[in-house]
């Protein structure tokens, strides 16, 4: 059984907006 503390940790960021200027 897979350790759950073993999994990668990846930043859920949402992406940035796309600025008008």
């Amino acid at each position: 059984m897979k350790s759950r503390s073993r999994r990668r940790r990846t930043r859920r960021t949402r992406p940035r907006a796309r600025s008008p200027s």
